[in-house]
């Protein structure tokens, strides 16, 4: 790859570095061909905190999201085109280089839209309403809360949860917009959350339907039901939720840092006994 193609490469992934600095707990992983030649070295880029875990040419390294503009341009030095692809929640791009230009487009997955097109079929047949978290689009979101079988269905001891939860994003999306009016990102507090069903379902809007930056802690006095809460976030890879075992009584919310600030919105599901009103009252 020549210089000026290089140089340009380098400008891309810079904006692709900020990318990842604002947005490391939505990104998912960066695949990527290097070819030269009949010679193709693929690589591989994953998360691991803050930091990305690159695998390239036999060898793994850890870096910051703002060397990727040095390491990657650097990698591409050698070689006659490149390809990558960027996938956070919600967004997949492709970056193409090579001696001709230098491009990034956002790429859709023609299976990804036959999905959301039997998704629709299906959903009609389960009850005639078209949901906004829909079959298809959502499988794993809602096989990860039991809605969904493995074979794609809704579950029909679940059909009255799905309808309920589904209704719910329907009557408080006007309000999403407005609150994020001024807003960068939203940060949701799900009070008494159980099994967290409002939680996932809305982040899950929030972030791949809206393209909402959010933030959700869920609590809970139930050891159980947060234990459960951390293991389907850690399986959906929802890197930007914490659930806490409190009291919602007593229990301030507290930024990363320790400093009690105030979310912007609090939500909580028909919560047991008189949990509803301590809900109300932590609003």
């Amino acid at each position: 790859m020549d210089k000026s193609t290089q140089a340009k490469f380098n400008l891309m992934l810079q904006g692709i570095a900020a990318r990842l600095i604002d947005e490391i707990d939505y990104f998912e992983r960066i695949t990527g061909e290097f070819k030269s030649g009949t010679k193709v070295f693929p690589l591989n880029c994953v998360p691991e905190g803050k930091l990305l875990n690159i695998s390239f040419e036999g060898r793994s390294v850890k870096a910051h999201p703002d060397e990727i503009p040095e390491l990657f341009s650097g990698f591409a030095a050698p070689f006659e085109k490149v390809s990558l692809l960027y996938k956070s929640r919600g967004e997949l791009l492709m970056i193409e280089a090579d001696s001709k230009n230098v491009s990034m487009k956002t790429k859709a997955l023609e299976e990804e839209k036959e999905n959301i097109i039997k998704g629709h079929a299906d959903t009609g047949i389960v009850s005639g309403r078209d949901y906004l978290i829909k079959p298809g689009k959502a499988d794993k979101l809602l096989k990860a809360i039991n809605i969904m079988a493995d074979n794609g269905k809704i579950k029909n001891d679940m059909i009255r949860k799905y309808n309920q939860i589904d209704h719910f994003v329907e009557l408080v999306e006007p309000m999403l917009k407005d609150l994020m009016k001024g807003r960068s990102e939203l940060k949701v507090v799900d009070c008494a959350c159980g099994k967290s069903y409002l939680s996932f379902v809305l982040n899950y809007y929030l972030k791949e339907v809206m393209k909402i930056n959010c933030r959700f802690t869920g609590i809970d006095i139930s050891e159980g039901v947060i234990r459960s809460s951390r293991k389907i976030a850690e399986e959906l890879n929802y890197r930007n939720m914490e659930f806490i075992i409190g009291d919602i009584r007593t229990l301030l919310y507290q930024d990363e840092k320790g400093t009690v600030i105030q979310p912007d919105l609090v939500i909580s599901l028909h919560a047991c006994d008189t949990a509803t009103d301590f809900a109300l009252a932590y609003g």
